[in-house]
């Protein structure tokens, strides 16, 4: 029995011009994006999203705060607006510090922060006050620690804490 060799052919132009403007243009959109899921704290901790927001323009900041408990019901929601501060970082320790008095307000001793500032949460997490600008907020988001049961501070990407950021844009008049 004879076998008999395949003829490999190029692929024709057409065929790779299709082949071209069928890939995606950007390669950030080859890679599916990963879905965020909200985990909840283990009772009786509560999970404690926050943010901050910056408007030049009307030289107001805004802050967002949502309290969840371990089966993701909210237990409280703020939307505050304050002077702008000289800097993105003090804004995000504002809403930070807001937020504890928040929890405080609401009688949260078991609390996970999560914010999306990770070099204002790195500095916390340091116990960094040393910065001129905003060292004091530092300090006092470390005093206000010291009166809960559990206290810890987490990292979030913008996409997880969509929430408190919303509520941080929020025209509050």
């Amino acid at each position: 029995m004879a076998t008999r060799a395949r003829k490999q052919t190029s692929p024709s132009p057409m065929s790779l011009r299709a082949d071209y403007w069928q890939q995606p243009k950007n390669p950030r959109q080859a890679v599916k994006p990963r879905v965020v899921r909200w985990i909840p704290p283990i009772s009786p901790s509560f999970k404690i999203n926050f943010d901050g927001a910056c408007f030049k323009e009307m030289g107001t900041a805004g802050m967002g705060v949502v309290v969840r408990d371990c089966s993701g019901s909210v237990l409280g929601a703020l939307s505050q607006r304050i002077q702008l501060p000289s800097s993105a970082a003090i804004v995000e320790l504002l809403a930070c510090r807001r937020v504890m008095l928040f929890a405080k307000e609401l009688r949260i001793t078991n609390y996970t922060f999560k914010g999306d500032a990770k070099v204002v949460l790195q500095e916390i997490w340091n116990k960094d006050s040393t910065h001129p600008e905003y060292g004091h907020v530092i300090n006092d988001v470390l005093s206000l620690a010291t009166d809960c049961q559990f206290c810890s501070f987490s990292y979030v990407k913008r996409v997880g804490n969509i929430v408190a950021h919303f509520l941080a844009k929020f025209k509050v008049w």
